[in-house]
């Protein structure tokens, strides 16, 4: 008997290709966080070396000064090339030619102030450089102008610079008939003072350039040295005029300025000098020269106050 053997059953199943993957979708880039100088991260701040940054308080902001000074001795640009990002790398990149090691204190008593000022004029012993906004012919600067004549004949070589528009029309020492004759008597005894910005120089920008900002233009700088270039250096600035507006107590005087003084002792003191320098060798100054003839003489007027001012602050 003949068997045959049953025939295999085919089983037959459905193979699909494999579906390529699609890539996966990239996360979503995270916003950038909102800085204080803008979108983007804050860049890095160049530190100087010795200096910390600046504090966010007033009166109670730390001194900067913590290490040595930079030393540096030739000019360089103030700003990089590309430019601060932020106020701390503008302050930061800011380079000056008299950086030096300084003892500063500041003045922030109106009377304390003077007492400073009138300290460095009557102290220095080879040199004595000003130059402010305005000395006013009032007591202060009465005395002022004479406590430099007393100098000047001590041998003291006394320079100075004045702004013409604020001392002019008999409010200081510069305008013919109004005061240029006290001015005048610092000159004759060998005292070198420029006036900035006077008629004769704001005309003949007019002339020369059409009515533009230099005619009206003023030198802002308050500052003196004494005895510049030697170890005993010492001088200030800030924004205090010679004026007894500027430096009588608020109880005396309610409508007195409450202003800010920087005393400065050390090298540092030569950045104070040298700006002086610059704007006195500068177009905009004048000259003042001495009187021809002192038909009215003035120094034991000056020399006086500067004995009364003696008197009264010591």
């Amino acid at each position: 008997m003949d068997v045959k053997a049953p025939k295999p059953k085919l089983q037959t199943s459905t193979i699909s290709a494999p579906q390529p993957k699609k890539p996966a979708a990239p996360p979503p880039a995270a916003a950038p966080a909102k800085t204080a100088t803008g979108w983007g991260p804050r860049p890095a701040v160049a530190k100087t070396v010795g200096v910390t940054p600046p504090s966010t308080g007033f009166e109670t902001a730390p001194a900067r000064q913590t290490g040595p000074a930079i030393q540096v001795t030739a000019p360089t640009p103030l700003i990089g090339p590309k430019g601060p990002k932020n106020i701390d790398e503008a302050f930061d990149s800011i380079q000056a030619s008299a950086s030096a090691p300084a003892e500063v204190r500041r003045h922030v008593d109106n009377v304390m102030a003077w007492n400073m000022k009138w300290d460095l004029a009557t102290k220095a012993t080879k040199t004595f450089d000003f130059s402010y906004f305005s000395v006013e012919r009032d007591a202060y600067g009465f005395a002022y102008l004479g406590a430099l004549l007393q100098q000047q004949y001590k041998g003291v070589q006394v320079t100075g610079l004045v702004d013409y528009m604020a001392n002019s029309r008999g409010h200081g020492f510069v305008s013919t008939g109004l005061g240029a004759d006290y001015m005048q008597e610092l000159v004759g005894a060998g005292a070198k003072i420029g006036v900035y910005d006077a008629v004769g120089t704001r005309a003949k920008s007019v002339v020369n350039d059409g009515l533009t900002y230099k005619a009206i233009s003023s030198d802002h700088d308050k500052l003196c040295v004494a005895d510049a270039g030697t170890p005993q250096a010492e001088g200030e600035t800030g924004g205090r005029n010679v004026a007894g507006a500027y430096h009588q107590d608020p109880a005396d005087n309610p409508k007195s300025w409450r202003d800010d003084s920087i005393q400065i002792k050390g090298k540092a003191t030569e950045g104070l000098s040298e700006a002086l320098r610059k704007e006195m060798n500068g177009p905009a100054v004048t000259m003042m020269k001495k009187d021809m003839y002192n038909f009215d003489e003035h120094s034991t007027e000056l020399l006086g106050a500067f004995q009364l001012m003696e008197k009264w602050t010591k």
